[in-house]
């Protein structure tokens, strides 16, 4: 039987009341309505009868029946507890007595995925209980008693159930009315508490335990530190032994004892302020392999336009500070300074000195930059340098011949770093240039070198029928065994990798010579197949080549194949001769100078893929008029692969545009305040969700930090190596340490920015599973029991996150 939708997303939770902020002069009252057995107070409908017969029938004795007459079948009127939609149809029917029947504004409910009402009243309706919870001055006085509540009245006037006279006594019976002062605390009542107390000496006063004991306590201090989310750090060994318990009662061991005393001793603490102010000091957080960052703000920038300043070049790269006019190594165009992709007017010296300014120090990182990345891109990766000049941002060329940055594609580590380039989200154009040389149909042919011998040449390794390599190689020739193995797992990869980018609607191509048995093989020829794809080729000679080479480029860019496809060549005067040379016994082939691609090519490409970028990417980079909106949108999609998708990226900038709205110069404490009451179910995070038109897909809406004028605060490196989860948590632990030593932040409340997703939900939470993170978070859990401060985490992606750059200050930069 499927679950019936009704209104359990609508639950309310305790951590939402941690969203009210309190003035001294303020308090809260609570008007309370229970309706006890609230399961038993609503029949379902007859035709329902046959779905909720229990399975075990009973003789008819049970139903005032002659006994041994027969054996009935039972069902129940009610919603049982136990149906896995009782709750959704009993929070369905008390929301319709209050809402519907009642006439109470229903804009004064606290809900579940619903901001806290502006208003200085709440309602709460929670299955059982329909619950006021009033705002008022301390020297004003307030009903003592449900009678002068108006809206109690109203409901327990409502005729929505008491016109039914089977049920009149047990709604009668079932009224508690209490009327009490909250007052300050949001806290564990204090029968509760000590409740909680007398349950934790106890189990420490056994002997031995058993699985209802343990499991018993920690579904009272599940309870107990909803208070205090932190405290939740604390509960970690005592589930093992819930695990052993279930053979058979256990031994207490001496982790677990810790557990629960230091729980115990923390319990009177599990309370929150709601009279805590909130800090005007907002904080952002982020680290990286070498170090960590923070920075902090308590202003917007002024005016919408978030570009930021220009940069000023002053005959000094931009990144590493190398002076221009001094000597650098030499570049295959001649040139040496490198345009930022969104100019912000920074020149760097290099192409790594490009990819180190994009992500860590432009002005202009609100914008999305169209990336470009070269796979087996040579030594001297002409191609990604001609597409740098062109203005576009590059990821590093991968090749094992890059002298500074050497990348093996055979090994393990060369595999995943290929894999989380190419899910990087700013990824719009990709080119592989896989190993030829055991593809090339030339080999096996006879040929006269110029020393006028005629030769045989190097064999034949693969054929037309046989692109993956031919059968039986001797083990003489294990050599060329290891090279056709080299060269499929390069060919795979890439056909594998342009077919992806095919389907997924990003730029990409495939180079080989135009002859090669990689155009045999079966993948190759199904892409080719495609009618999306060209197939295009020319010859070196016609883009500034010294010989006659054609070459072939499966790809599926309409620019480029205007900018490159030649099918005929009208000739050149002066160009050189193949040959084949024998020195020192060896053969040295001219068709090895010719491996890298000649500048012409290199220019033509990079000016047709710009073409096409700029057609899909807005100002400073692209066509595409720039706004707010359009900027937050080209930065989505290629922030997350959640975002990546059309619907979901609009539907996120509608999202983060309302955010935007609120954060208006000069109103910082409104929007703070504002920010306050989206607070989520665990009351320690603000999460902002954003949906697909077609509802399939959920995720966060980030937060607009770059809207805030960030200072930086903290940079430092880090001693050890760690995950960069358990460093991310350390970075804001190292930023919570900082903040509380200036006496004005102890007891706030106040908000920090993190671009770790795991680092927003383990903070949020207040535990985690890993050892190491839960390790840090009772080191967090233990500041926020002595400061009393309320850290509420907001996450964002990394592009808005200013305490980015800080964190990476300490990585080594080497030219490239």
């Amino acid at each position: 039987m499927s679950a019936i939708a009704g209104s359990q997303d609508t639950l309310p939770y305790i951590g939402q009341l941690t969203g009210i902020l309190l003035e001294e002069d303020e308090g809260l009252y609570l008007d309370s309505e229970d309706l006890q057995s609230a399961f038993n107070l609503f029949s379902m409908p007859d035709k329902w009868l046959a779905y909720l017969a229990y399975s075990k029938k009973v003789d008819s004795a049970a139903f005032g029946m002659p006994p041994g007459t027969q054996v009935i079948t039972s069902s129940t009127l009610c919603g049982s507890i136990g149906w896995h939609s009782a709750v959704a149809l009993v929070q369905e029917a008390v929301r319709t007595l209050v809402f519907e029947k009642a006439k109470i504004p229903w804009q004064y409910s606290i809900e579940k995925h619903a901001r806290l009402p502006e208003e200085k009243i709440y309602t709460i309706v929670y299955f059982d209980n329909f619950d006021e919870i009033h705002v008022v001055k301390r020297e004003e006085s307030f009903p003592p008693t449900m009678n002068n509540s108006s809206q109690h009245a109203t409901m327990r006037d409502c005729p929505g159930i008491l016109e039914n006279s089977w049920y009149m006594p047990l709604l009668e019976a079932s009224k508690q009315v209490s009327s009490m002062d909250i007052g300050e605390f949001l806290k564990l009542a204090g029968d509760k508490l000590r409740c909680f107390i007398e349950l934790s000496l106890a189990l420490l006063s056994c002997s031995r335990w058993s699985e209802f004991y343990l499991r018993h306590w920690t579904g009272k201090t599940a309870f107990m530190a909803t208070f205090k989310g932190s405290l939740f750090s604390g509960i970690a060994n005592i589930f093992d032994s819930i695990e052993r318990a279930r053979k058979g009662p256990i031994n207490p061991t001496a982790e677990v004892i810790d557990e629960i005393m230091c729980l115990l001793l923390q319990s009177p603490l599990a309370q929150v302020s709601l009279k805590a102010k909130i800090s005007p000091e907002i904080s952002c957080t982020d680290a990286s392999p070498t170090g960590g960052g923070s920075a902090t703000a308590t202003a917007f920038k002024s005016g919408p336009d978030p570009r930021g300043p220009m940069v000023t070049f002053e005959g000094k790269c931009n990144n590493c500070g190398h002076d221009f006019s001094t000597s650098i190594p030499t570049r295959t165009d001649g040139r040496s300074k490198y345009p930022c992709p969104v100019g912000c007017g920074a020149l760097v010296c290099s192409v790594r000195c490009t990819i180190e300014h994009r992500e860590h120090g432009c002005a202009r990182d609100m914008f999305a930059c169209p990336l470009f990345g070269e796979r087996f891109s040579g030594p001297n990766y002409p191609l990604t340098k001609a597409v740098v000049l062109a203005g576009i941002g590059v990821q590093r060329p991968l090749d094992l011949l890059v002298a500074d940055d050497p990348w093996d594609y055979s090994t393990t580590e060369g595999k995943q770093r290929l894999d989380s380039y190419e899910v990087e989200p700013a990824l719009m154009s990709i080119h592989y240039g896989p190993e030829c040389k055991t593809f090339s149909a030339a080999r096996g042919k006879p040929f006269r070198s110029t020393a006028g011998r005629w030769l045989s040449g190097p064999r034949a390794l693969r054929s037309e029928l046989k692109p993956w390599g031919l059968d039986h190689l001797s083990p003489q020739e294990q050599v060329q065994v290891i090279q056709v193995r080299r060269g499929n797992a390069m060919a795979k990869r890439s056909l594998r990798g342009l077919k992806t980018a095919f389907d997924n609607d990003r730029l990409a191509a495939l180079e080989h010579h135009y002859s090669s048995h990689l155009w045999s093989i079966l993948e190759a020829l199904e892409l080719a197949s495609r009618d999306d794809v060209y197939h295009t080729y020319f010859t070196a000679c016609c883009f500034c080549g010294a010989r006659t080479k054609w070459t072939s480029l499966l790809h599926n860019i309409e620019e480029l194949h205007a900018a490159l496809h030649r099918p005929t060549c009208p000739g050149h005067d002066g160009l050189l001769p193949y040959e084949v040379h024998e020195i020192d016994g060896s053969l040295q082939f001219d068709t090895e100078q010719e491996a890298e691609y000649t500048w012409g090519l290199c220019q033509a490409y990079a000016t047709g893929l710009k073409k096409v970028l700029q057609k899909r990417t807005s100002v400073p980079f692209g066509l595409v008029p720039w706004g707010p909106k359009a900027a937050i949108l080209a930065a989505l999609k290629r922030s997350t692969r959640g975002t990546q998708r059309s619907d979901v990226a609009g539907g996120t900038a509608d999202d983060v545009m309302r955010i935007l709205r609120t954060m208006r110069p000069g109103h910082e404490r409104h929007h703070l305040r504002g920010l306050l009451r989206e607070i989520c179910i665990r009351g320690t995070e603000v999460r902002f969700e954003a949906t697909a038109e077609d509802g399939s897909l959920h995720l966060m809406a980030p937060y607009p930090a770059f809207k805030w004028q960030w200072k930086t605060k903290l940079s430092y490196p880090w001693k050890h190596t760690q995950h960069i989860n358990v460093l991310e948590v350390s970075a804001f632990l190292v930023e919570f340490r900082r903040r509380m030593r200036e006496i004005v932040q102890l007891g706030t409340r106040f908000f920090n920015v993190t671009d770790s997703q795991v680092g927003f939900f383990t903070m949020s939470k207040g535990r985690s599973k890993s050892p190491r993170l839960n390790r840090l978070l009772r080191r967090i859990n233990a500041l926020i029991l002595m400061s009393q401060a309320m850290p509420i985490h907001l996450w964002t992606i990394s592009k808005w996150n200013f305490a980015d750059a800080p964190s990476r200050r300490f990585e080594d930069r080497r030219h490239g």
